[in-house]
């Protein structure tokens, strides 16, 4: 009986804590060299050292993505600053964390429609 109830009690303590966050790592695409992603829930953040850059998402629908990026500069800084800077975008990525991944991504807050080229 004892062992029975340690068990469940023990099911019950694991089952209460955050799942881990979900990492991929070096996801090569054209427009932003490498990416490393990390999932935690629906936020998905990730870290791109080719322009010192961070994406931060959410997860809206079954594998689609969408949010910010942002850098230290770019070919065209915005007129407002975003996440303490003035180079920064949107984007969207479709069937995320799969091998058909695509995305596409803007400068500014205007809508995303430039390649991101996951390969």
């Amino acid at each position: 009986m004892f062992g029975k109830v340690f068990m469940i009690a023990v099911l019950a303590m694991i089952a209460s804590f955050p799942a881990l966050a979900q990492k991929a790592e070096g996801v090569d695409t054209k427009a932003f060299g490498p990416i490393d992603f990390e999932v935690n829930g629906k936020r998905v953040t990730g870290t791109y050292p080719k322009y010192q850059g961070r994406l931060q998402g959410t997860e809206v629908a079954p594998g689609v993505v969408t949010g910010y990026w942002s850098q230290p500069k770019s070919g065209q800084p915005c007129p407002t600053q975003w996440n303490g800077t003035y180079a920064w975008g949107r984007f969207v990525i479709t069937k995320f964390n799969q091998a058909t991944m695509a995305g596409q991504w803007s400068y500014c807050n205007a809508e995303a429609t430039r390649d991101i080229g996951f390969r």
